[in-house]
């Protein structure tokens, strides 16, 4: 983000807990430590994309979205069990397989498209379910993407326990205005802004919403405009005069009743700290990685020394009195706060209160790095090459793809539509950021690039 201006920033006093933060940022912790999960119990990976809000319009305009289930693949473990809405891709499980990752046991839907969220499959044939968790012999431990009340009564029906908690409690955060409302109670500095919004089930009135947002214009050259149950990208717009009209017609398609606007920002980079809340309700640091975007629109993460230790200290500050707060009020699951870092400030602007993008791409680097200690950094991107099956994708990546002991090389994930239209996820493990430039190049050679 570019182009833009300065702001002033609020705060209120705080009426949360006045604990104080600890000086020191501690070790991250492996997403796989944070589900404690004992012996006797069996993940079921349903992580589906589609059980966040507004996953019905979101479907419309990309029928693929149940096929994300599947990046639960390479961190599940042999004897864990991964739930698909779609089908399973088995050239890729086979290769996962060969390399000590992925699990045994997948039950797949087959579903065609994204119709319907995961949660309602199940529902209507649980029955593959119920038989491979039989066949483990453990108590189920249901992980999801998000905890939204359809999976809260999934796993109630079946007495599966929940890595989650009440989607009530999840909204608290995961909606913009209401993180943005706690912040200030909290204390934290927040960019100043304004909500616009109506009556739940209400669209708002264009024609207001046009004479609010013009009025913000006379204080500002240039806006954000953020749907608050918007995720992914979704319901972002940036707005000044000129198309102060085009962004109200593209908002009132947008499925949002309410949104926040901001004055926007020279933004410097682009922060996601990735913490969870544990099972028994102890908060642990995942990680920080840095957001790559092309304007509103998501690209992937860089991991590495890419940010200062001000502004890391910063965002821990920040972090840590969100998420023991988020911790007593019952939140479970992972947890990953947006920032953006100014030239005024380091404010967060959003709380993905769901695993995030990135937390697979975290899995997958704490299992290789068990083996590969001296890979340090990655980069994730959506990527995009000639369509072909996977083993046709493993010769042209030969020379950079993982292999068990290369300190720096290409882990391919999330490979489903790889045949019918080339687009596959990359992640590139390096020890060191020259090495991540060195393998983003080496696939541009090889005709694999950003999507």
């Amino acid at each position: 983000m570019s182009n833009s201006t300065t702001a002033e920033t609020t705060t209120s006093p705080s009426r949360k807990s006045k604990a104080e933060v600890p000086g020191e940022i501690p070790s991250r912790s492996t997403f796989r430590s944070c589900l404690q999960l004992s012996a006797d119990e069996v993940p079921l990976f349903g992580t589906d994309v589609c059980s966040q809000p507004h996953y019905d319009t979101w479907a419309v305009g990309n029928q693929e979205l149940h096929l994300k289930c599947s990046r639960a693949l390479p961190i599940a473990g042999a004897d864990d069990i991964v739930l698909l809405t779609g089908p399973l891709y088995e050239p890729y499980l086979e290769w996962l397989h060969a390399h000590g990752f992925g699990p045994r046991k997948v039950v797949s839907y087959n579903a065609p498209d994204a119709k319907l969220p995961l949660a309602l499959h199940i529902k209507e044939n649980p029955e593959p379910v119920l038989r491979a968790v039989k066949e483990s012999g453990r108590r189920p431990v249901y992980i999801p993407f998000y905890s939204s009340d359809r999976v809260n009564k999934l796993c109630a029906s079946h007495g599966w326990e929940l890595f989650g908690c009440e989607e009530e409690t999840t909204l608290k955060y995961f909606d913009k205005g209401r993180f943005k409302s706690l912040c200030e109670e909290l204390g934290v500095t927040v960019i100043e802004g304004k909500n616009f919004g109506s009556n739940p089930g209400y669209q708002p009135s264009m024609r207001n919403m046009e004479r609010f947002l013009l009025r913000l214009l006379n204080s500002y050259p240039s806006l954000v405009v953020r749907g608050t149950l918007g995720s992914a990208g979704k319901s972002v717009y940036q707005v000044d005069e000129s198309s102060l009209s085009e962004v109200v017609r593209a908002i009132e398609e947008d499925c949002g009743t309410e949104y926040l606007v901001e004055p926007f920002l020279r933004v410097i980079s682009s922060p996601n700290d990735q913490w969870c809340v544990r099972r028994d309700g102890t908060p642990a640091i995942i990680g920080t990685s840095v957001q790559l975007f092309d304007g509103f629109k998501h690209r992937g993460n860089l991991y590495g020394q890419v940010l200062a230790p001000r502004v890391m200290k910063e965002i821990y500050d920040c972090s840590w009195k969100v998420v023991h707060e988020m911790a007593r009020s019952g939140y479970r699951s992972v947890v990953g706060i947006d920032y953006v870092v100014s030239d005024i400030g380091v404010y967060p602007i959003e709380n993905n209160s769901r695993l995030n993008g990135s937390t697979f791409a975290f899995g997958i680097v704490d299992l290789v790095q068990a083996r590969i200690p001296q890979m340090q950094c990655w980069k994730f991107f959506k990527a995009t090459v000639e369509p072909q099956g996977f083993e046709s994708l493993l010769r042209l990546l030969e020379s950079v793809v993982y292999d068990g002991a290369r300190p720096n090389a290409v882990f391919p994930f999330d490979c489903d539509l790889l045949e019918s239209k080339g687009i596959f996820e990359v992640l590139l493990l390096a020890e060191d950021l020259y090495h991540i430039d060195f393998l983003e190049r080496r696939l541009a050679e090889l005709g694999v690039v950003h999507q």
